[in-house]
């Protein structure tokens, strides 16, 4: 995934500065290409506030995601929780080390057979070796394009007004065509988009796969109706349910970041997975 990138910048430095510059910034983009695949998991946890879910809180969800990961034969996710309006839901990690997280919100608006439902969609998503590339694009891709708020907070705190006033709007607007073509080719060029597939596979699993289409459309019609945004675009191809809107001007290059099928058709999928195996 880093050769990709880096080729370009080697052979640059190499022509530019001879064969020794050539090596040196090859041995420092092999390097930090490392620490970054390595500690993106617990950058993203941070970035969240997710903390490790309780044992005697969350009493199933542990021997369930137990149960599944032992059927798929992948290392079990280690749950966590973190706070936000939106149920969402989304798994992260890389060497065997992945960790599963569910928003506040999902876990009140879902009953349990939903969460399994979700649970299972997540962990086979780990079974198809997606997880560990798209982990690292959402860390690049979502720094990118969180420089937008910078800028708003940048106008905010230099008197342009407050969040909501048509200047740091704007600000954070020109801001986000900037940043938003690089992060979103980021996100198409190197996310593995296993949506279809984890989807089947997930319903497969469940003893009523109806569950999965029910607890998909819940979510996708909550977050429509319920939740205003606020979420790192550069992050959408992790979450089970897209959560991003194009509702006004401000939002247009939420669209570049689009990688999974509309949920309709993701439910339309899955009936008709019913339809054929009842």
């Amino acid at each position: 995934m880093f050769a990709t990138p880096l080729i370009p910048v080697v052979l640059a430095a190499y022509y530019l500065g001879g064969p020794a510059a050539g090596a040196l910034l090859a041995v420092v983009g092999v390097i930090l290409g490392v620490a970054v695949y390595r500690m993106s998991p617990k950058v993203l946890l941070r970035w969240y506030g997710a903390r490790k879910m309780s044992r005697e809180t969350y009493t199933f969800i542990y021997p369930y995601l137990a149960k599944i990961s032992s059927d798929l034969d992948v290392p079990m996710p280690q749950p966590y929780v973190f706070d936000s309006a939106a149920p969402i839901t989304f798994t992260v990690g890389n060497n065997n080390r992945y960790y599963l997280l569910v928003s506040t919100a999902s876990l009140d608006m879902l009953d349990k057979d939903e969460l399994k439902s979700i649970i299972t969609l997540e962990v086979t998503k780990v079974s198809k070796g997606s997880v560990g590339a798209n982990t690292v694009v959402a860390l690049l891709a979502g720094s990118i394009a969180s420089l937008s708020t910078v800028a708003l907070w940048m106008a905010m705190l230099t008197g342009f007004g407050q969040e909501d006033d048509p200047a740091p709007r704007t600000i954070s607007f020109l801001a986000m065509g900037m940043v938003s073509l690089p992060s979103a080719l980021l996100v198409h060029i190197f996310t593995i988009d296993s949506t279809v597939e984890a989807d089947r596979m997930a319903a497969g699993m469940m003893a009523e796969p109806c569950l999965l289409a029910e607890a998909l459309e819940r979510t996708g019609t909550y977050i429509k109706l319920h939740v205003t945004g606020g979420f790192n675009p550069g992050h959408a191809h992790l979450f089970s349910v897209n959560p991003l809107k194009t509702n006004t001007i401000f939002d247009v290059y939420s669209s570049m970041f689009l990688t999974k099928p509309d949920i309709r058709q993701r439910v339309m999928y899955l009936e008709n997975i019913k339809k054929v195996n009842p």
